[in-house]
């Protein structure tokens, strides 16, 4: 049996569990294999993982990944689609260890910043764990069958001395009806403040900004409402910096800086609503007329969320991220994702996982997750699943198939250089129902190790389920 919820093995014995990893009869008798293959410049850094279950709390198999995230006090999890749901079935399982044994207690989605905060609510309230999680989790997790067992999870653990709290780091409205839960909480934000003449301004700038946002988000708003909008903003955000004092008085530090962040957030996604073309169903990078700037503007406010939340909104705590591949790893993309290359260019685009690199170092473990074939489906897509095709030969997906293992976790940090150079691993876009049966988005690594430090390799990947309805 695993721990229960919320509980954590005395130190000694963590260190017993974690440590001797390295040397684990699995490990080495994966290496033999990998020897007789003649690949064992890769397999020496590679770790058969037993189950992706996350009902299965048996983690001895994790202990070479708890063993390499070491002292890391933020692991970003990737995925290679949104559509993948042994993905989110395995990062299921990897939360589950994280947190009850490595002491990880906050979540944060790339979900809505302010949204997030009524999943949080919800669960605590003992709200249907889906229903609240549809609160602000993106639909393609939120409706997927594989991610259900961590809401149910996250919501017992709300009982336990150390829950799972929930938190998210993208400026978009990511749940129905989260625009004006935003704008329902600036009204009860301002509207204490004790000097008549900020209360006044304050709450007229945040209308402003309000109305703005509700306009173009109706294809209504014009580039005049748009600069109205964010320059509403930026007067709110300037009293809140200049007058912090008096609404600190009111609320509280963390709360003003959370509040701070969240018309950030506003002020972002107006301009990404706004650039996105008309008769889209929202505002995502796929679909907007400037690919590049789109995905910059929204990487540059989410990493700004994410440094938020790591240092001021949870300081000293244990942040696990739940995100693409793409937002999380430490690499660069040429304009309109033509390329991918390991340090950015002037007009390149720059993931937040690169600047959230850059900000916490070596605090940071990110984690890839990639597969060799099978199929491929967003929850919320009325198509059929996709295939996806084989690697290609010489691709890190291709070796690692020639493992035979169904599951691997390959640690990237002492890889001999001459196993890692050139590796092609399959980096795909999120776009709106896209998915790996598309050969666009297969990339040379120049350094895996800098991309990431860790990759979890499923052999098969398989299509989310949808939840019914």
């Amino acid at each position: 049996m695993g721990d229960s919820i919320g509980t954590r093995p005395p130190a000694a014995s963590r260190r017993q569990l974690i440590v001797g990893a390295g040397s684990s009869a699995t490990a080495l008798a994966l290496r033999g294999v990998s020897r007789a293959a003649g690949l064992d410049l890769l397999a020496a850094q590679a770790f058969p993982i037993r189950s992706i279950e996350p009902d299965d709390e048996d983690y001895e198999d994790l202990q070479p990944f708890g063993e390499d995230v070491g002292d890391a006090r933020i692991v970003q999890l990737g995925e290679c689609s949104h559509g993948a749901g042994v993905d989110f079935k395995a990062k299921v399982r990897l939360i589950k260890f994280l947190h009850t044994r490595l002491g990880f207690d906050v979540l944060v989605w790339e979900s809505g910043l302010h949204a997030m905060r009524r999943v949080g609510a919800g669960l605590r309230a003992g709200v249907d764990p889906v229903v609240a999680a549809q609160r602000g989790v993106f639909t393609i997790w939120s409706a997927a069958a594989e991610v259900k067992p961590l809401f149910d999870y996250a919501k017992a653990s709300q009982a336990t001395a150390r829950p799972l709290e929930m938190a998210g780091f993208d400026c978009q409205f990511t749940a129905r009806g989260a625009d004006q839960a935003l704008a329902d909480d600036l009204r009860a934000f301002c509207q204490p403040l004790e000097d008549p003449a900020l209360r006044g301004s304050a709450s007229a700038d945040a209308e402003s900004a309000v109305a703005a946002y509700a306009k173009i988000a109706r294809r209504a708003g014009t580039e005049a409402d748009l600069r109205s909008g964010q320059a509403a903003a930026d007067r709110l955000l300037r009293a809140m910096d200049r007058r912090r004092s008096a609404f600190v008085h009111v609320h509280g530090a963390r709360e003003v800086g959370f509040m701070a962040r969240a018309v950030e957030s506003l002020r972002a996604v107006m301009a990404l609503t706004f650039d996105t073309l008309p008769g889209a169903p929202g505002a995502v990078s796929a679909q907007s007329r400037d690919k590049t700037g789109f995905f910059n503007r929204r990487e540059a406010q989410n990493a700004r969320n994410l440094r938020w939340l790591a240092a001021e909104g949870y300081p000293g705590r244990k942040l696990i991220v739940w995100a693409h591949n793409v937002h999380v790893m430490n690499v660069a993309f040429e304009p309109n994702f033509a390329a991918l290359r390991g340090e950015p260019q002037p007009r390149d685009m720059a993931p937040m996982g690169h600047m959230i690199a850059a900000a916490f170092g070596q605090d940071v473990y990110t984690v890839a997750i990639t597969s060799f074939s099978g199929d491929d489906r967003w929850v919320n897509s009325k198509a059929a699943p996709t295939q996806i095709p084989s690697a290609p030969p010489g691709s890190l997906e291709a070796r690692l198939h020639d493992l035979r293992r169904p599951y691997l976790f390959l640690r990237t940090r002492d890889l001999d250089p001459a196993a890692s150079q050139g590796l092609a691993m399959r980096v795909f876009v999120p776009a709106p129902g896209s998915s790996p049966s598309s050969p666009r988005g297969v990339f040379s690594l120049p350094n895996l190790a800098q991309a990431v430090r860790g990759v979890l390799f499923i052999d098969e990947a398989r299509a989310a389920t949808p939840l019914p309805a």
